[in-house]
């Protein structure tokens, strides 16, 4: 667990020369970049030199994924530029040889020491932002060209969430007052189907794709036209249903009575089987019927050939009798597959049906949250992309717009583009169409494109990220730059300057596997270390199993009555592993492990904030884990990102809240007396609670005249009731929290804490940030800052950059640009879960969208 300092070897010559010719700004680059390869270095060392060159600050473009990203280049930049402003010769040759392979002439020595002060003198700085940043500042340049009001505002996460709960209701709202038929009649039929979560979260799918519905629904000319087309696709007429398909299966031309009747004859005869006889007895049943009878008892016909899965009867087709005769045998699985074809057709119509239903329902929402956003004249992030989209597609006005920002972009430089999704990619080459093309191909006109990334990492689908949309448009770049007699230079850069030769030989041996490699890459994945000596370790673990009982058949010991707080169970996998990780963290600390200080240059001792645990979501496993390395004394940040309506401290300041708006809601006021504010006791409530059918409210106040503690809970709670009154919610908590209370004569911040333990003040602090929010935006209502707050469910993220002497805790795609000398792996072995799977695929050629039932199809085998 220690590491070399590095050694200088011909891959560090190697990487250096690959890193100049990436940041050349004379032509335009692909880098294709494994992780800790030195892409934000290159990238800054491009901007520089495009700077050096004389291009003017606000003609370069460069769009990053992160706002923490577009930080730090902008950090690294302004630094460089400022020590150029102030360094002297030698150190100014020297970084100039670094950069560009050699020293600066008179020229560039000048213009560099006046860099710095020509960003800063640039209107607004150096153009590093987001995309969604780059779509916002458009769309509010010309907010009318886009069609949206000047005064449009931008939803927050939390903000856009509540207004879709706001929009659904609305929604539902026009279907109960029966304004909404059709949606109406498709509730009717989702909702059995799938339920009411299940459906909550396919209208959420629906939502996150209204792009794409949009489109197809242009592209179909209506809701009818598009359903029309999933019908033809699903080889469905208009009136077909499984009335229509169920009477013609059973009128006497769709099937052969005759040798069914032989069939049935042979299955019964005296000797045969049970099984044999069942069967016969049940198609004999079904041909005494008329056409009417026979629809009627087409369930009992069916089980005759056909399992309960919907397959063939294999029990029945293995009779000596069929053996023995082909004849019969071919007539038996002739009238399965006839069946069995029935069945597919019935789960056609079940599929269009539900799918019809759900695009009814998916729409709706969609069209009630657009309403909504429209009388807010607000956007959410996703309509940045979008709307920032439509106004570049209009032909007209790009021309206009791109001279407005700062005279046109001349270079543009895409940082993470394996996670740039295809939407935003249309707005990049719209911004480049011009540069190879028409008058900006010219020779004499110098404009790039810069792109880097690495498909390995492409890890944000949700986000609609593609890696091979990566991919295409590489091609697509390198024909459009071709084309016009220019070159798109492809450079890999696969030297790690972050990982030790150890963990690079396993991430490679892990993709060896060619069936493995193809889900990440169109390569063989190798990579280098800068590092080649520097030590590392891979370790994988056994799994843990769970644990069996030494006697057979002896019971487990229940837990069912056990507090969550104190039950760990020792045969629980899940605990066990993380009681074993925190106690190796504890004995690494303990025992002065070392490794390797890049920033010193020498080994210390392994601290807390070495070790960086990533899980794939925030489980069970979390809460277990924090728990272990707090019983171990290991300091840890706890999760990065956590729901804040789901922290008791909240959950307790958020009863009392709602106790001095509905005193009467007797379960509230129970959590309220038994909190960590006032402390009752279970027998205190028992003894409130005694009076039957007063409310609980009323038999405080009761007791309250007989019982001093009682008394003191009263003039506590009618004091705060006073208070809420008279306060916004931002004063109140405050109040609430640094006034004195029952359990602690100092303030309720204390009581809490000593109940709940050190780890409730971030919840704690991050609810008052969001009351200080909610005060600007919203008003000063506690009613409505309680609805809000349950609304949204908000969630506060902690940035984890900074350690703090803290055991960081993060899932994979939040740790993305982080770095940790120990990086431990303890959720790899999760099976995929079925419900994560999308339930609307989309045809690649015809471009329809296709519903995948909750539910199996029984028969429905086909390919769409």
């Amino acid at each position: 667990m220690s590491s070399l300092q590095p050694q200088k070897t011909d891959a560090v010559f190697d990487v250096n020369r690959l890193q100049r010719e990436a940041s050349n700004p004379d032509s335009s680059v692909w880098v294709s970049a494994s992780a800790g390869s030195g892409k934000t270095k290159v990238l800054s060392d491009r901007i520089t030199r495009l700077l050096l060159e004389g291009v003017p600050p606000q003609k370069i473009l460069c769009l990053t994924f992160t706002k923490a990203a577009a930080a730090e280049m902008s950090i690294r930049l302004t630094q460089r530029l400022s020590k150029w402003a102030t360094c002297d010769d030698k150190a100014l040759d020297d970084d100039f040889c670094d950069l560009q392979g050699h020293a600066p002439d008179k020229g560039q020595h000048d213009r560099a020491r006046r860099l710095f002060a020509k960003i800063l003198s640039c209107p607004g700085g150096m153009r590093i932002q987001t995309i969604h940043s780059f779509a916002q500042e458009i769309l509010y340049r010309f907010p009318l060209e886009a069609g949206l009001a000047p005064h449009f505002t931008v939803l927050e996460e939390a903000g856009a969430e509540a207004l879709k709960k706001e929009a659904l209701s609305d929604f539902l709202e026009k279907i109960a007052e029966g304004k909404d038929v059709a949606a109406a009649q498709a509730l009717k039929i989702l909702v059995p189907a799938v339920g009411e979560r299940q459906l909550a979260l396919l209208l959420k799918e629906v939502g996150s794709q209204r792009e794409k519905w949009t489109e197809i629904l242009v592209k179909e000319k209506g809701h009818a036209a598009l359903l029309s087309r999933l019908r033809e696709k699903l080889d469905l007429d208009e009136g077909d249903s499984k009335e229509t398909f169920m009477a013609q299966a059973c009128s006497e031309d769709s099937f052969d009575r005759k040798h069914l009747l032989h069939l049935a004859q042979a299955l019964t005869e005296k000797g045969a089987p049970q099984t044999a006889k069942k069967a016969g007895k049940k198609i004999n049943l079904w041909l005494e019927q008329d056409a009417a009878g026979r629809v009627a008892a087409w369930d009992v016909y069916k089980k005759a050939f056909l399992t309960d899965k919907g397959e063939g009867r294999k029990d029945v087709r293995k009779l000596k009798l069929l053996k023995e005769n082909p004849e019969l045998d071919t007539l038996f699985e002739t009238e399965s597959l006839r069946l069995k074809s029935l069945a597919e057709r019935f789960d056609t119509l079940r599929l269009f049906a539900e799918g019809a239903a759900l695009m009814t329902l998916g729409m709706g929402v969609v069209q009630a949250y657009a309403a909504r956003k429209a009388s807010q004249a607000a956007l959410d992030f996703d309509d940045l992309i979008l709307r920032a989209k439509e106004l570049l597609s209009r032909t007209n006005i790009v021309p206009w717009v791109l001279f407005k920002l700062d005279g046109g972009i001349d270079h543009i430089l895409l940082d993470e583009a394996q996670d740039t999704n295809p939407t935003q990619w249309q707005i990049v080459k719209i911004l480049t169409d011009e540069f190879f093309s028409g008058e900006g191909a010219q020779p004499e006109r110098d404009r790039t494109l810069f792109v880097v990334g690495d498909e390995k990492q492409s890890i944000y689908s949700f986000l609609k990220a593609d890696p091979e949309e990566f991919e295409r448009m590489r091609v697509y770049f390198k024909e459009k730059i071709g084309a016009c007699g220019k070159d798109l230079k492809e450079t890999p850069l696969h030297v790690s300057f972050r990982s030790a030769p150890a963990v690079l030989r396993a991430v490679d041996a892990v993709f060896a596997h060619d069936t493995v490699r193809q889900g990440v890459s169109q390569v063989p994945v190798h990579h280098r270390a800068f590092r080649e000596k520097a030590k590392g370790r891979v370790e994988v673990w056994d799994l843990f199993a769970q644990e069996k009982t030494e006697e057979k058949g002896r019971k487990k010991e229940s837990t069912d009555w056990l507090l969550p707080l104190d039950y760990e169970s020792a045969i629980d996998p899940v605990v066990g592993l993380a009681q074993a990780l925190a106690v190796r963290i504890k004995n690494w600390i303990d025992e002065g492990r070392t490794i390797f200080d890049r920033d010193l240059e020498a080994e210390r001792s392994i601290r807390p904030e070495d070790v960086m645990v990533l899980v794939q979501t925030r489980g069970a496993f979390v809460d277990h884990f924090v728990r272990a390395l707090k019983n171990e004394d290991v300091p840890v940040s706890g999760v990065d990102r956590m729901r804040l309506t789901d922290q008791i401290a909240v959950m307790d300041l958020m009863a009392l809240m709602q106790f001095t708006l509905l005193p009467q809601d007797n379960l509230n006021l129970a959590c309220v007396l038994r909190g960590p504010l006032i402390g009752a006791s279970e027998e205190d409530l028992m003894k409130l609670c005694i009076k039957g059918e007063v409310p609980l409210w009323q038999s405080l106040l009761h007791q309250a005249k007989t019982e001093s503690r009682f008394a003191v809970w009263r003039d506590y709670l009618e004091a705060l009731a006073l208070q809420a009154d008279l306060l916004e919610p931002l004063a109140f908590l405050i109040h609430v929290l640094t006034q004195s209370c029952p359990c602690n004569e100092r303030t309720g911040r204390r009581a809490l804490a000593a109940r709940l333990g050190p780890e409730a003040e971030d919840p704690i602090d991050e609810l008052l940030n969001l009351a200080e929010d909610f005060k600007t935006q919203k008003g000063a209502s506690l009613q409505a800052f309680l609805q809000w707050l349950i609304a949204t469910e908000a969630e506060i993220k902690r940035e984890l950059e900074q350690a703090e002497g803290r055991v960081r805790i993060t899932t994979v795609h939040r740790s993305k640009g982080l770095e940790s000398p120990i990086v431990i792996l303890p959720d790899t072995v999760r099976v995929p879960r079925s419900n994560a799977l999308p339930k609307i695929l989309w045809d690649s050629v015809s471009g329809l969208p296709f519903y995948v039932p909750s539910r199996p199809l029984n028969g429905f085998l086909r390919s769409l």
